[in-house]
């Protein structure tokens, strides 16, 4: 009987030992130095004096050289995991020196024959490829330190057939491979030369349209100068209306907070109830008839404040998105204004019509909200308050002024985000822009003591605000005293 196993790469050592699978007079042991081998060898030699194992092997520079082309943690630790297999094959090896034969994998596939000899047995074994055949030859004379005195003992254990022959067989094999590899950069260079001309050429035609472009700019920039005091002025009424809005939006969030003071003291008075009413349990029971009229009343009067509430939320809503949208048209105006010769008349009326629009949009706006407001300030809405689900509403902030938000901010590290993420350094992009419109959305963190996932797992409705993690937490969760990492519990801002 013959025992058949290896001391190689776990995945390659199986395509190996596949190979004899189903063999008759053959045994196999997947890998010799998994926990209990050498038990197995031992029993196994010990059944019968005529039974033999053997081992297939690969070397350091073997083992090394497959893996080249990888990062250096992978070669470190594919090497690591080879001296592991080579120290536990030559304690197994000293169990029987004659009957426990070590092969080299390289030596077998290159001389087949010799192999059936020796073992009578017939097999095409798998063999490397030719881009690691060439990195066999190129680390095999950088084998130094520890291991080098290792793979010197399992060479001279290990039986090694044609050796001349093999090692000039690698050679060719990493000529070949060079030679093909140069044939493939000529090709390259051919290509990049090729292109090159032809952005040459662009290059050429885009410096004309420039001149050009120039020329048309300078003209366009005469007649502009005409423009600029009714542009000014147009700028000074679109940044009264923001502050008009960012002022309305502070006063909600000044409510929200009230209404949070005193949701607290409503669920504070609750608890109060709780305890009086295990003590008074002999009361309650006598009232059960008299509080579940009232629950049936409070239920009334919580569907009709919701259905009351609303038709007041939609007609804020479309308030706000009727002002957003009258802002944009002005914004687009603006800047068709600086690339315009001159402004007709038709467009100065259309800005005298969308400014009016947006007074009666804001008047409405206030009246919707003075109704919102006399609706959370009854006494029904704040005892129902307990039963609805608050969903918050954030106001928009604009890219440039989360950009602001961001570098003003410690919680954003530019020289770690572009350390960190290499391929945003690489592709020339502005940190905090990246991080806003692609890295949150992709879970990146803007420096070491901000994690984003774990601010939006923490948080849910900061998820389904839409809102950048760290700017909610900038201008909302400082002062709610919400968390910004597993690792540290506040930011002390």
């Amino acid at each position: 009987m013959l025992m058949i196993t290896h001391a190689l790469e776990p995945e390659f050592g199986s395509s190996v030992m596949e190979r004899f699978n189903g063999k008759p007079g053959v045994v196999l042991l997947d890998n010799i130095a998994q926990g209990g081998a050498s038990g197995r060898v031992r029993e196994f030699l010990a059944a019968e004096p005529s039974n033999r194992v053997l081992v297939f092997v690969d070397f350091a520079a073997e083992r090394l050289g497959a893996m080249y082309q990888q990062e250096a943690s992978v070669q470190q630790t594919a090497i690591d995991e080879w001296v592991s297999q080579a120290g536990a094959l030559l304690e197994v090896h000293k169990q029987d020196r004659k009957r426990i034969r070590l092969v080299s994998l390289a030596s077998a596939v290159f001389d087949p024959h010799a192999l059936k000899d020796e073992f009578h047995i017939t097999m095409e074994l798998p063999s490397h490829s030719p881009e690691q055949a060439l990195g066999m030859t190129l680390v095999e004379k950088l084998v130094t330190g520890d291991y080098a005195e290792l793979d010197l003992h399992l060479r001279a254990c290990t039986r090694t057939y044609n050796e001349s022959a093999l090692m000039a067989e690698k050679a060719k094999q990493a000529a070949d491979f060079i030679i093909t590899q140069q044939l493939e950069i000529a090709t390259l260079q051919r290509a990049l030369k090729a292109e090159a001309e032809e952005k040459q050429a662009i290059t050429n035609d885009a410096e004309k349209r420039t001149m050009t472009l120039r020329a048309e700019l300078k003209s366009v920039n005469a007649s502009n100068k005409e423009l600029n005091s009714e542009n000014s002025l147009l700028l000074d009424q679109l940044h009264k209306v923001q502050e008009d809005l960012e002022r309305k939006l502070l006063e909600v969030t000044e409510q929200e907070k009230l209404a949070k003071k005193n949701e607290k003291a409503l669920q504070a008075k609750q608890n109060e109830l709780v305890k009086e009413k295990a003590s008074n349990d002999k009361a309650i029971e006598r009232l059960k008839t008299q509080h579940a009229k009232e629950l049936d009343s409070l239920d009334a009067s919580l569907k009709a404040e919701k259905a009351k509430n609303k038709d007041l939320a939609e007609e804020n809503d479309l308030i706000l998105n009727q002002l957003h949208l009258v802002q944009e048209e002005l914004e687009r105006y603006y800047q068709e204004l600086r690339s315009t010769k001159q402004l007709s008349d038709s467009h100065a009326r259309k800005f005298e019509q969308l400014n009016e629009s947006m007074k009666l949009q804001s008047r409405k706006h206030s009246r919707a909200q003075v109704q919102l407001n006399r609706v959370q300030n009854a006494f029904s809405w704040k005892v129902t308050k307990v039963f609805r689900s608050a969903i918050r509403l954030y106001p928009r902030v604009r890219l440039s002024e989360q950009v602001e938000l961001l570098k003003a901010s410690d919680l954003f590290d530019e020289t770690w985000y572009l350390k960190t993420y290499p391929d945003v350094q690489k592709a020339g992009l502005d940190a905090a822009i990246h991080y806003l419109r692609h890295g949150a959305k992709e879970g990146r963190n803007p420096g070491p003591n901000f994690d984003t996932q774990w601010y939006l797992q923490q948080y849910p409705d900061v998820q389904k605000s839409k809102l950048n993690a760290l700017v909610h937490y900038i201008l909302y969760g400082i002062d709610e005293n919400r968390k910004v990492s597993p690792r540290l519990l506040t930011h002390r801002a």
